[in-house]
This record gives structure tokens, sequence and C-alpha cells, in this order.
């Protein structure tokens, strides 16, 4: 394990829960779309200073052990920032939507933390990894590791909050045109969540 990496990302992982715990919670929304505009109004209003903040961080510069092993299956930084940041967003709903704090304390301390380990054991992967075949592109703002990071996060935090109204929610009741518009829009945002991952592996080695 490598400390200074080890070090790096529980920093990543203390200003990610930071940014969290200032978007408020959907409540009952009466659309997927009121949903999107709230949530992208309030990413695009804190992407300035959160890519600053994980900017100022610096970089990691891993040991030459860790350059020169390769990753193991999808073990990779993009990958494993992937996963800790979709369990960020759900320690964010346990404890924010749901109260249930003793939940999220205990993910926050076992799989979130073991997230990290990974991160800091982590080698380099193929940043194309989990990239499609397909006619659609992704254009992420910014070319620094903070901004792929936090454009994952904001990404992660968005699909999370669209799906929770397909899941809490009668999905046959939704209007045919809602659903539409989810499905174009959900293509797209997965689209730019793969473009991140990658860039999170590609800039974080480079």
């Amino acid at each position: 394990m490598d400390k200074r990496t080890h070090a790096f990302f529980h920093d990543v992982v203390a200003i990610s829960r930071d940014f969290l715990s200032r978007v408020p919670p959907a409540g009952n929304e009466p659309s997927i779309d009121h949903t999107l505009k709230r949530l992208e109004a309030a990413t695009g209003a804190a992407r300035a200073e959160m890519v600053q903040r994980f900017e100022a961080l610096g970089t990691a510069p891993p040991a030459a052990e860790f350059r020169g092993r390769h990753a193991v299956g999808m073990n990779t930084v993009g990958i494993l920032c992937d996963r800790v940041t979709i369990l960020l967003m759900k320690e964010w709903a346990l404890r924010r939507k749901e109260g249930r704090h003793a939940e999220a304390d205990h993910l926050l301390e076992t799989q979130v933390a073991s997230i990290v380990d990974a991160l800091a054991d982590a080698s380099p992967g193929d940043p194309t990894l989990l990239n499609k075949v397909s006619t659609l592109t992704a254009e992420v703002n910014g070319d620094s590791w903070g901004a792929a990071y936090f454009g994952l996060l904001a990404s992660n935090l968005l699909m999370w909050e669209t799906q929770e109204i397909l899941y809490r929610g009668d999905i046959m009741a939704l209007p045919g045109d809602e659903l539409r518009l989810y499905i174009y829009w959900f293509s797209r945002a997965n689209m730019l969540r793969n473009e991140c991952i990658s860039r999170c592996e590609r800039l974080f080695w480079s």
C-alpha cells in the first residue's frame, strides 16, 4: 500500500462528502426533468470550487513499484473512483434521506475505507476498459484529474437521484414522454461517466 496515495484518496473522500452534504436530497419531485434541472444547477454552481479543491490536493505520484505493475481485473484507479463515489451516494442517502446514521457510519468505516485501501494499492490499468461501442460521444470539461473526478462524482449523483424516482415510484404511472426523456438522458450520462472513469485512470498515472 502506498501511504501517500492513501492519504490523497482519504482527502478526496472528505471533499466529496463535503460537496454531497450541501446537496439537498430529492423530496417528492414532480418529474425526472425537475430533478435533473435542480441537480445540474447545484453541480454546475459548485464545480469551480470543487475542482479547485481537488486540484489543490496536488498529485500523489505512486512509488515506482506501483507504476511497474499492472492492474488485476477491474481494480484500476478509474473504476475504483467510480465505486467510491457510488458508495458515498449510498452513505449520503442513508444519512440525509433515511436518517440511518449508524448504517451510514458503518458503510463509511468499512466499504468506503476498503475502496480507499484498494486505491492506495492500485496499479495502472487500461483506461478504455469500460468504453462502449457507440455513436454517442461525451465531453468532459477540463483536462485535469480533479475535473475528471468531479465530473464522475456529479454524473453519479444525477444518475443516483433520477433512478430513485424509478425505483421508489410506480414506473408504469410515469408519462411516456418522461420515460423517453430519461432514456435519452441516461444513455448520454452513462457515456459521460465512462469518459470520466477513463480520464481518472489516465490522468492519475500521467
